[in-house]
């Protein structure tokens, strides 16, 4: 599928993703039989423990910046899935206990304000075409 984690690499262009959902969208069915039976196997051990102690350390928002570019929108208030983001003195202040860095903010900010660290600023914005208009 195509990848939305400006975080850590430039991400696709508009037309690589459209062809990676395409080639996915003809093999959905051998990919949800695939999920239904992963869905199945219990989570349990070493592994999934050491699993979500590294994902909860990996939560941090401190990353997290606006530039000047900021037209005040609130789009990234409106569509984090979490409501980990509120506006202050019109710009976005993200709630660590909340975020679970989805990226929604930063691939659906229209003026590509909303950065982490210094990495993303030249790195391509992905919204799927599904969310596009809005939704």
């Amino acid at each position: 599928m195509p990848d939305d984690t400006v975080f850590y690499y430039n991400i696709k262009t508009a037309e690589q993703s459209s062809e990676v959902l395409r080639k996915a969208e003809e093999e959905l069915e051998t990919i949800c039989e695939e999920l239904d039976e992963v869905m199945k196997r219990p989570a349990r051990g070493f592994a999934n423990g050491l699993n979500r102690s590294m994902y909860h350390l990996s939560m941090s928002t401190k990353k997290f910046n606006v530039t000047d570019d900021c037209i005040h929108c609130g789009q990234c208030e409106r569509i984090c899935p979490e409501r980990a983001i509120e506006l202050r003195e019109g710009k976005p202040v993200w709630v660590k206990s909340r975020c679970i860095k989805c990226t929604a903010c930063i691939n659906r900010c229209p003026v590509s304000a909303i950065q982490y660290g210094n990495g993303t600023k030249k790195r391509n914005r992905y919204v799927n075409p599904i969310l596009a208009n809005g939704n």
